[in-house]
C-alpha cells in the first residue's frame, strides 16, 4: 500500500467519523472545527501503530481535546505511536508512547517518558470535565452502568 492510499484511507475514515458524529445543527462550532483541522487529525491518525486498528473510539467533544494533547506531545519528542484512542468508563484513554532516539542518556529518556505520561495523565483527566459530544464543560456521571461525560444540555 502506498503513502498515498494510506493518507486516502485515513481521511476517508476521518470524513466518515465527522459525517457519523457531528450531525447536529447545534454542533456547527463542533464540525467546522473539526474541518478546519483535518491535517492536525490525519497527522495524529498517522502516528497510530500499523499492527493495531485505526480508530478513534471517542465522540466528537473530546476531539479538540485530543488535539491539544497532541500538540503537547510534540512540544515534548518529535515522534510518537499511538496505539488507541477511546473512552472507557466516561473518560478518555490514549494509549501511546514517545519515540526517543537512541543518543539520549537513560536519565533523559526517563525524564522524557515521565513528561510524556504526565502529558497524557492531565489530558485524561480533563476528559471528566469536558462534555464527550460538544466541548462544553461537563460532568461525569453513571446512567443505568455506563459511565458518560456531558453537560447539562447533553445529558
Amino acid at each position: 500500500m502506498s503513502v498515498n492510499d494510506v493518507l486516502d484511507n485515513h481521511l476517508i475514515l476521518w470524513n466518515n467519523y465527522i459525517e457519523q458524529n457531528i450531525r447536529l445543527e447545534s454542533q456547527s462550532d463542533l464540525y467546522s472545527y473539526c474541518v478546519s483541522n483535518t491535517d492536525s487529525i490525519l497527522n495524529i491518525l498517522s502516528r497510530f501503530d500499523p499492527n493495531y486498528r485505526l480508530s478513534l473510539d471517542i465522540r466528537p467533544g473530546w476531539i479538540p481535546l485530543i488535539l491539544s494533547l497532541h500538540y503537547k506531545i510534540l512540544s515534548l519528542v518529535d515522534d510518537y505511536l499511538i496505539y488507541q484512542i477511546k473512552e472507557k468508563f466516561g473518560t478518555l484513554r490514549y494509549y501511546a508512547e514517545p519515540r526517543i532516539p537512541n543518543g539520549y542518556s537513560p536519565e533523559n529518556k526517563h525524564h522524557i517518558l515521565t513528561i510524556f505520561n504526565h502529558l497524557i495523565q492531565s489530558a485524561e483527566n480533563d476528559s471528566a470535565q469536558i462534555c464527550e459530544l460538544c466541548s462544553r464543560p461537563g460532568t461525569l456521571f453513571s446512567e443505568n452502568s455506563w459511565y458518560k461525560t456531558r453537560c447539562n444540555d447533553c445529558s
